[in-house]
């Protein structure tokens, strides 16, 4: 922290001033350093605020649902956070410093696991499990879930697979086993049809 030569007023709605006493840089590494500055107030003890417009002006890309907040700069998931139903606000979850550059693989897991919930119907999240499971037969899936040999996956437990069974035609193809009509049939061959009119055999 940085001691200011002048402090920075700061106008609450009821018309009563704050002032920043400080400037720093937000610990998150991942975060643009135009869009880490920030102001340390002494009379804002709640909780600390982040502002959408230096994110903005940064270049990052900052997307407001119902439910969800999310922070890209270009492709690449900075923040995810979740709205507060009591008071309106989004909470923004802070990244683990020890992890501030991880593998893009981890990287969309982390994102997936952050909105999924808050985004996606318990008969999607379902399906979804499913199908990247290379949709096996659903008892099959229901006993490995019941056995606890599949954990983890957002959505996916024994109880919501039977209130949402997917359909999936992978899974019906993929476990035929009736042999198609009309391969091998039983009936007496047909006699061959006869010779055109002008046709000549020769003994």
């Amino acid at each position: 922290m940085r001691p200011l030569a002048h402090p920075v007023a700061i106008s609450n709605p009821n018309g009563a001033l704050m002032y920043a006493t400080h400037e720093a840089e937000l610990d998150i590494p991942l975060l643009p350093a135009a869009a880490r500055r920030v102001y340390i107030i002494p009379d804002l003890s709640t909780a600390p605020l982040i502002a959408v417009a230096p994110l903005c002006d940064a270049g990052c890309i900052v997307t407001f649902t119902k439910t969800t907040a999310t922070v890209h700069l270009g492709p690449k998931l900075l923040l995810t956070g979740s709205r507060d139903p009591n008071n309106g606000l989004w909470h923004l979850d802070m990244p683990d410093p020890n992890h501030a550059n991880p593998s893009p693989l981890h990287e969309q897991t982390e994102s997936a696991a952050a909105t999924i919930d808050h985004r996606t119907s318990p008969a999607n999240l379902v399906a979804f499990a499913h199908a990247s499971l290379f949709s096996p037969a659903l008892s099959t899936l229901h006993d490995a879930l019941c056995l606890g040999y599949i954990t983890g996956v957002p959505g996916l437990t024994a109880e919501t697979l039977r209130r949402h069974p997917p359909s999936s035609i992978a899974t019906t193809k993929g476990h035929l086993d009736q042999i198609r009509k009309n391969l091998r049939s039983t009936k007496p061959n047909a006699p061959p049809p006869p010779p055109p009119p002008n046709h000549r055999r020769y003994g």
